[in-house]
């Protein structure tokens, strides 16, 4: 039995939107004739040929198919024909290059050609999106082939849980992303599937600090940076137990302490997350700070995950993300839940664990006595947040947050 400790409350929803440089406007003049006009940059020509179209920069082929699946017009049933002719064209053309998007501009040049030519088609196809997500990467870090299709699995996973039919999740070849094709109101709905949803139970090691004035950080950070290794420059190792911060010097307790005070808890600054490693993190509305020991139970233990509502026990009156653990998690849970509570020690700092998902803390909680079987996660959760985070977490975690870079869609 784990007691909350001021649930955090999980950060609003955003939406997605046009990014600011995704100005191009495609105009079909003739069947293989494809002009470009782009802001900031050069764009493919009124000429451009199948050789042109692959040698392109990653920017001007994104543009490009973004806007060969959206030209149609509903009043326009004519001119999406046409369009859909091109596009058959230019892929035709191209058959053999090293680019799944000439596989995507067949398929939707096919379909385009045949019945759904109609205003009513053309109408559906111009309320597509193409959603681009690429990798946040520390210095140096690069993920492997098989990471990056486990990746397009599990978003896969996570876009049909949220009941988006017909979506298409795919790694364009030789690109380090992934694009979804789904409808510009399905597009509204993804704002979540990138995140990494590394679930952890890690130890407190100091009494959490609230922020000063609430959430603080510098609010220009990009929302691109990579972790932040916080050791990096600390001139001796970090505790991992209370005890090993009770041991500080004088010297290296102030040092610890003025590190805790100047961490941000802007939420586009994110720490190296090391299971083995303490962190300084945040809550979820970055009005605490937190630091935390190694990780007792990672996400990889999780076996399932389902939401649970007001009276689904007796007693309970808010909403719950209640976890099925693994073998090995639930043992090692099992142990430090057994050795760290208030039965056996009342109000050791051990007692307290905190919940975090992707380094942000969503709820600390002081353990009750010895925990054997599931184990509950509890906040400021709604019916649909609960339901998303159990959704999230029944797929596993990525091995690094996919950030969206792009969401081209129809005029």
């Amino acid at each position: 039995m784990r007691k909350s400790r001021g649930a955090a409350r999980l950060p609003a929803r955003g939406r997605l939107g046009l990014s600011g440089n995704l100005v191009a406007v495609i105009l079909l003049v003739a069947p293989t004739a494809i002009a470009c006009s782009a802001g900031g940059h050069q764009g493919l020509s009124e000429s451009a040929t199948c050789k042109d179209f692959i040698n392109a920069s990653a920017q001007d082929e994104a543009e490009l198919v973004g806007r060969l699946y959206h030209r149609a017009q509903p009043d326009q049933a004519a001119g999406g024909a046409a369009a859909a002719n091109a596009v058959l064209n230019v892929s035709s053309e191209c058959k053999g290059a090293p680019s799944s998007k000439v596989a995507d501009l067949a398929d939707f040049g096919g379909k385009q050609r045949g019945d759904r030519a109609s205003a009513s088609a053309n109408a559906s196809a111009a309320a597509n999106a193409l959603v681009t997500l690429r990798p946040v990467l520390a210095g140096g870090e690069q993920l492997t082939a098989a990471q990056f299709d486990a990746s397009v699995a599990i978003i896969r996973s996570r876009v049909a849980s949220l009941g988006i039919k017909h979506a298409q999740v795919n790694r364009p070849v030789g690109r380090d992303e992934i694009t979804i094709l789904v409808s510009v109101d399905d597009a509204r709905s993804l704002d979540e599937v990138g995140r990494a949803a590394r679930l952890s139970f890690r130890p407190l090691l100091v009494t959490a600090v609230p922020t000063v004035g609430g959430q603080d950080g510098n609010a220009s950070v990009p929302t691109s940076s990579p972790p932040v290794d916080q050791w990096a420059k600390l001139g001796f190792t970090p505790p991992t137990t209370p005890d090993a911060v009770a041991a500080l010097t004088g010297d290296q307790a102030t040092k610890l302490q003025q590190y805790l005070t100047d961490w941000s808890c802007d939420e586009n600054v994110k720490p190296v997350d090391n299971p083995a490693k303490p962190i300084i993190t945040c809550n979820q509305d970055g009005t605490e700070k937190y630091l935390l020991g190694p990780v007792i139970v990672k996400g990889t233990q999780v076996k399932t995950a389902q939401a649970t509502g007001p009276g689904s026990v007796q007693g309970q009156l808010d909403w719950r993300v209640v976890v099925d653990l693994k073998s090995d998690g639930q043992r090692a849970w099992a142990d430090y839940t057994s050795k760290h509570n208030e039965q056996s020690d009342a109000g050791a700092t051990g007692n307290t664990v905190a919940d975090t998902l992707d380094s942000r803390v969503i709820v600390a909680s002081t353990i009750q006595s010895t925990i054997t079987g599931r184990t509950e996660i509890s906040g400021n959760f709604t019916q649909k947040s609960a339901t998303d985070l159990a959704n999230t977490l029944k797929f596993g975690p990525l091995p690094v947050v996919f950030q969206t870079v792009s969401v081209v869609r129809g005029p």
